[in-house]
């Protein structure tokens, strides 16, 4: 019995990283023909509505993170059932004041971007949904509603794309995570009960502890995407689309330290070796560094084929491929620091380095528009970056140890 637990356990396992992996695939095709079939501005437009969609990731207001914390010592049903209701409740208020912040940031354009926050808000939810068949150990359950969220969706927007432009792409967006959320309200029975006044406590108790994880994904969040809305407002969304094609080849690039760091996961947890990580990012940056270089040579080529209408970028793709060398070290530097409890050191490491990038972006948004001086800036983050988390990592082991 115990065997057959231990291979279901891995199985589970096995799929939630194969869904892993088959995101990221269907993530990379979908960009690429919106690349391909969307006009630039167009692009630009849909690279801001992701982003608007990408933070209904932060509605629960840390909440979500609270559920990780206490859901796991929850003893009676009743208990997890509260729990569970408080995040689904609280979630999907703070959602709604989301789509009304968006549906004010652009009034003129609501009703294209209202695709992509309504999305969120559906979004949102299915992500409680995850958490609380996480926490409670329900791994089954946990993968299934994982491809109903991630890899459904992808799919619905591949074809929406493919088969009928700009609006077949942010209507299959809208569907396709309407029709997660309907999968998991009416396919997971969770008991949705009645709150109390000492539901209050609970939730407080909530935010509390998952408080500083959010902080920190904020952070994270603004550093990687909120630069965005900036872009759009000083240099226009055509600017934007551009910057959104340089950008997409970098994420795609920075998917193998991502990766990588998910495999030496647990050993990093175990071992907490500074050392040992030392070794790993050493060798995962010196995989990146051959890797970027056989793409520089390659991208012209690729972009001729594929993307002919960007061939104007080839030099500005190939010098953001620079800043995949130092955000190699990033993942596997940051597990290190969550693995030895310094989890407030990393975020004020994040605070410091996004602050510094936002500050010199604001001068430089009032000045020159250029999309080098911004790739510039770009690569000087990520060094700056990575150089505050290798010294914070160094200075932390030797007090560990």
């Amino acid at each position: 019995m115990k065997n057959l637990v231990l291979k279901l356990s891995r199985s589970n396992l096995v799929r939630y990283l194969g869904l892993g992996y088959i995101s990221a695939f269907l993530n990379v095709i979908l960009n690429l023909l919106l690349i391909k079939l969307l006009d630039i501005s167009s692009f630009g437009k849909v690279t801001l509505g992701k982003s608007m969609f990408q933070s209904f990731d932060f509605s629960h207001l840390g909440v979500r993170y609270g559920l990780d914390r206490y859901l796991p010592h929850c003893k009676e049903l009743k208990e997890s059932s509260e729990i569970f209701t408080i995040g689904f409740v609280f979630s999907t208020l703070f959602s709604l004041f989301f789509v009304l912040f968006w549906f004010f940031y652009d009034v003129s354009n609501v009703a294209f971007y209202s695709f992509f926050y309504i999305s969120g808000v559906f979004y949102s939810i299915v992500t409680i949904y995850r958490i609380y068949y996480r926490a409670e150990d329900d791994k089954t359950s946990f993968v299934s509603i994982s491809f109903y969220a991630t890899i459904i969706p992808l799919i619905f927007q591949i074809v929406g794309v493919y088969l009928f432009g700009l609006y077949g792409f942010i209507t299959s967006h809208l569907v396709s995570y309407l029709f997660s959320y309907l999968i998991c309200y009416f396919w997971y029975d969770i008991k949705i009960i009645k709150l109390t006044k000492e539901s209050l406590n609970v939730l407080l108790k909530l935010l509390k502890s998952g408080y500083l994880v959010f902080i920190s994904s904020i952070v994270s969040f603004l550093a990687s995407t909120g630069d965005r809305f900036f872009i759009a407002k000083y240099w226009g969304l055509e600017f934007l689309g551009v910057f959104g094609v340089v950008m997409f080849f970098f994420s795609v690039f920075s998917l193998l330290s991502v990766n990588y760091t998910e495999l030496i996961m647990n050993k990093i947890i175990l071992k907490k070796s500074f050392k040992y990580v030392i070794r790993q990012a050493l060798f995962l940056v010196s995989f990146v560094f051959v890797f970027t270089v056989l793409a520089f040579f390659i991208l012209p080529f690729f972009i001729d084929l594929f993307i002919p209408k960007y061939t104007n970028c080839i030099n500005d793709i190939r010098l953001i491929l620079i800043g995949v060398i130092p955000y190699s070290f990033l993942p596997i530097l940051n597990s290190y620091l969550h693995a030895i409890d310094k989890r407030e050191i990393l975020l004020g490491v994040n605070i410091i380095s996004t602050s510094i990038y936002f500050i010199i972006l604001f001068f430089l948004l009032k000045g020159v528009c250029s999309l080098e001086f911004l790739i510039y800036l770009k690569i000087a983050s990520f060094f700056l970056l990575m150089l505050l988390t290798l010294i914070s990592s160094f200075i932390c082991s030797k007090r560990v140890n």
